[in-house]
């Protein structure tokens, strides 16, 4: 619970006594409660109230949903297969919005060279082409930076350097005002002179704010989760896992798989293809288990681009502003603007 109230950027408050519980139930915006302490509850005579959240191992019991009914719980959940629905849940009564957290999509490269952080980038610059209020979140330290890749290495705004003291709730309002813009597109990128990690504290409090504020997030996560990346994960509807029809790519991307095992998000495959590919998307998603979201055709000017600073000039007219519109459009948007 204390992870997830960091990603939702609320105040965590324990009971632990009988005075502590009966306080809590009258005045918390959410109750959550364990479903082996249910009894101990309904023995006390709680008084029913609304915005009550069961959790238990094992949501399939008849028993734990007929207790939970009797306190008027509208909802008993699994962790951590249910993180991402209680953390927004949570947010959604913290008292930061009227509206339900932006759409939250990561996405993570399966292999070395795969081209995770150009797709994050496009789906960022085609959804604000689109209309959409769109941040990109840059969590991977060791990326080199998702401004050079915008072409925005001298856009002034904050980085992950500027940011990483941040504490407890940071208000949209203000992050809206720190963070650069480039391409109708604001962003927060890990700076170059170190690699340091972000930090689990300033992921917690900028990403809730970011969510906040926008229609739709994207981070760029690293291969190798560390514990910032974990509280982003945590976060995101969607996970897109990028990887290439090559036979070691396949077995790197099932490495990575591996670590994600057991997130809430919706994990999805996008396999980029060359003409001298001998594996087709569709075995490499059978070979993964992983449901296929798109493919993407190798495309020799969009490295170019990259390269030049001009990548965002290059997805504009390319068929990535298609594929981009589809990966985000697949499952519902709560947010969409456009």
């Amino acid at each position: 619970m204390t992870r997830l109230c960091a990603v939702a950027a609320a105040e965590l408050q324990v009971a632990s006594d009988r005075a502590e519980v009966a306080r809590c139930w009258r005045s918390a915006d959410l109750v959550v409660v364990d479903a082996e302490l249910v009894g101990a509850l309904q023995s006390g005579s709680a008084a029913r109230r609304p915005d009550v959240v069961v959790v238990a191992d094992d949501a399939d019991r008849v028993e734990v949903w007929r207790a939970a009914a009797h306190l008027g719980a509208e909802e008993v959940l699994t962790l951590p297969a249910d993180d991402r629905v209680l953390v927004d849940r949570i947010a959604g009564l913290a008292g930061r919005t009227g509206e339900p957290p932006a759409r939250t999509i990561g996405v993570v490269a399966g292999a070395g060279g795969a081209g995770a952080s150009t797709l994050a980038v496009s789906i960022c610059v085609a959804r604000a082409q689109a209309g959409a209020s769109v941040t990109l979140l840059d969590a991977d330290p060791a990326g080199g930076g998702v401004d050079l890749l915008l072409g925005a290495e001298a856009v002034g705004g904050a980085r992950w350097p500027d940011l990483v003291t941040a504490r407890g709730s940071v208000a949209p309002e203000a992050l809206d005002q720190v963070l650069p813009r480039a391409q109708g597109v604001r962003f927060l990128s890990c700076g170059r002179d170190s690699a340091a990690d972000l930090g689990v504290e300033a992921m917690a409090a900028v990403l809730p704010a970011a969510r906040c504020s926008a229609d739709l997030v994207v981070v760029d996560l690293p291969r190798r989760l560390d514990p910032a990346a974990e509280i982003a994960v945590a976060a995101c509807h969607t996970l897109l896992v990028v990887t290439t029809a090559r036979v070691r790519a396949v077995a790197a991307t099932a490495f990575v798989l591996a670590a994600l095992a057991g997130v809430s998000a919706d994990i999805t495959l996008v396999v980029r293809t060359h003409h001298r590919s001998r594996l087709r998307p569709g075995e490499v998603s059978a070979a993964l288990g992983v449901p296929l979201a798109g493919v993407l055709e190798t495309d020799e000017a969009l490295a170019t681009a990259a390269d030049c600073g001009d990548l965002p000039a290059a997805v504009r007219r390319s068929r990535l502003v298609q594929l981009a519109g589809d990966l985000v459009d697949r499952d519902g948007d709560p947010r969409r603007a456009a």
